[in-house]
């Protein structure tokens, strides 16, 4: 469904030098290509989460810290600009994209990514300062 939105939404630049459904099957073949590196990425991710949980010998202080951590962190991103709190939320918890962001929030690229700089220094600064 997003795929179609996207392309909706950029009708007006795009550039097709084929057939429009020649252009259809090479974007969204890119886009299921993208999808499945995002969910390989987070598996490993899970298996490395998951086997460095293993391997610590002290699981229920980290395991303690680590929610600390979350629940400080969900704080301080409660008190960010209303904008600023959508892109790091869709960036971070949902795991998009800068261009999937700019387009949901109908934003420059440029602006997403120095809004996600702006946050993750701001969250970096508030956490560890407190």
């Amino acid at each position: 469904m997003m795929f179609f939105f996207y392309i909706w939404t950029k009708r007006g630049t795009l550039l097709i030098n084929k057939s429009f459904s020649v252009y259809l099957y090479a974007c969204l073949k890119h886009k299921i290509i993208d999808e499945v590196r995002k969910q390989n990425h987070r598996a490993k991710q899970s298996v490395l989460l998951r086997a460095s949980l293993s391997e610590s010998g002290n699981s229920t202080i980290e395991h303690v810290i680590s929610k600390d951590l979350a629940c400080q962190i969900k704080r301080k991103v409660n008190l960010l600009p209303e904008k600023m709190k959508a892109v790091y939320r869709l960036s971070r918890e949902e795991e998009l994209t800068v261009e999937e962001i700019s387009t949901r929030l109908s934003l420059s690229s440029q602006t997403v990514k120095n809004q996600i700089s702006s946050a993750l220094k701001r969250l970096r600064i508030s956490v560890y300062c407190d």
